[in-house]
């Protein structure tokens, strides 16, 4: 069969293992004649003053020394520290198989490792427990999470089995706790709250009836709808933002993946069986009809979109076939113009079965490689954490960009200025809809400009 990629066999640089693990296992060697990469994050702080900034790092071969010189260029401007591009990744696939740990603080590492990586988890428990203690602390464990501006939503988890309709009882049980947290407390849980329906994952190609996919909108809408009407006429909620609390329980996206079609969509004879937030691979929006009828169609809560084995190159993707990693970065530029609400990601740490995940030669034609993998198993190095890659900081650094592009858009129409056209030209020749087209010199010119409008935008 065809392959999935006609990129080169061999070895491509991804993991960033800390250099003090590094070190300690001694693996800080490096063969004749042959190069290895280090890669150093440089952090700013809040208040850093702005301007060119220079030292020299040392490296110790012991005969000998190197000097390299370091210039970092801190521009006057912040990136916001709360995230608004949502997110849905899954951390809890397989974790257990390259961590050889299963626990709960195994996963609770990767959970809190991807919030530092501005990326939302879609579990977060080991187990499938609904039960009501389980859904207490499910409440209380997504209101601590919520109060890192880094987390940009919580996914509530529907109880169903493969490719049948949700448990619609165990759905309202959840949201009225969340709903009472959110009254008690005052703050708003259902603002950063989405439903991922994984039972109904790609119906067409899984062949799920037309009405199993409709009675679980219907089941979803029709509890919103219940508890919205219920909630409003509730007089003995004195809440100071009741009102908020209950527009954003009726904005929750029920997100299923798929394109937008007549058989999903809404019915006057079908009132509530109908998909609120459709989201399809990236690459069915690859031209600008196809991202003005998607926008135009889905009319009800927010776009999405998603990406596994497919697409592959020249599309945007996950996957660690590159030379560089411009394409999950570059993900991120194409929601900020396409005004794209989320990305679903299917899994973070698919490890499968192999003995050595850091020396993965990449022979096989058969699929993406690294596909559904953005983390390496600390647990090899003796670490708590898991070890992110370099596709992981591309995906960070892309969605800083975004935070650049977000507020540059609201900055923009606050002026009455044309952000669209703005955004549209900064980046033109590096994508194409869902098409990758730049190399790393125009996107440094495109990160460049972004950066000195951001800086002029504020001044």
């Amino acid at each position: 069969s065809k392959a999935n990629t006609d990129v080169p066999a061999g070895y491509y640089p991804d993991a960033l293992v800390p250099m003090s693990a590094i070190v300690e296992y001694e693996h800080n060697k490096i063969k004749a004649n042959e190069n290895q990469g280090i890669y150093v994050n440089v952090e700013t702080e809040i208040d850093q003053e702005p301007g060119v900034y220079t030292g020299t790092l040392i490296i110790d071969f012991k005969d000998f020394t190197v000097p390299v010189p370091v210039t970092v260029n801190v521009f006057d401007v912040a990136v916001s520290e709360a995230t608004h591009a949502k997110t849905v990744f899954l951390p809890t696939w397989v974790y257990m198989h390259g961590e050889l740990d299963s626990s709960q603080r195994a996963l609770d590492a990767y959970i809190d490792t991807m919030i530092e990586y501005r990326l939302s988890p879609s579990e977060l428990f080991v187990d499938k427990d609904y039960s009501n203690k389980r859904l207490e602390e499910f409440v209380e464990k997504a209101y601590e999470l919520l109060q890192n501006p880094k987390l940009s939503c919580i996914n509530i988890p529907l109880q169903s089995t493969t490719h049948l309709p949700f448990n619609a009882e165990i759905f309202e049980k959840t949201l009225r706790l969340m709903a009472k947290k959110s009254f008690e407390t005052n703050f708003n849980m259902f603002e950063k709250s989405v439903c991922y329906d994984a039972a109904m994952d790609e119906p067409k190609g899984q062949a799920i009836p037309i009405e199993d996919v409709r009675e679980s909108s219907r089941r979803f809408n029709t509890t919103i709808a219940k508890l919205v009407e219920e909630f409003t006429n509730d007089d003995t909620i004195t809440s100071e933002i009741k009102d908020e609390i209950i527009v954003s329980l009726s904005k929750i996206p029920h997100i299923i993946t798929n394109w937008i079609t007549p058989d999903y969509s809404y019915k006057e004879e079908d009132p509530m069986g109908y998909i609120n937030a459709y989201c399809p691979t990236f690459d069915r929006l690859s031209t600008e009809a196809a991202i003005n009828q998607y926008k135009e169609a889905y009319g009800f809560s927010e776009l999405w979109w998603y990406g596994c084995n497919v697409p592959v190159s020249p599309y945007v993707s996950y996957h660690l076939e590159y030379e560089d990693t411009l394409s999950p970065r570059l993900l991120s530029w194409m929601q900020a113009e396409y005004g794209i609400a989320g990305n679903l990601y299917w899994g973070v740490n698919a490890y499968g079965l192999r003995e050595d995940y850091f020396n993965y030669n990449s022979s096989s034609k058969s699929s993406p490689h690294m596909e559904g993998i953005l983390f390496y198993p600390g647990g090899q190095y003796g670490l708590e954490n898991p070890i992110a890659s370099m596709r992981l900081e591309a995906i960070r650094d892309g969605m800083e960009e975004y935070e650049l592009l977000y507020a540059l858009k609201e900055k923009y129409i606050e002026l009455g200025l044309p952000a669209d056209e703005f955004i549209s030209a900064m980046r033109k020749g590096l994508y194409s809809g869902s098409q990758v087209l730049a190399d790393v010199e125009s996107f440094d010119v495109a990160r460049l400009t972004l950066l000195e409008a951001s800086v002029a935008a504020t001044s």
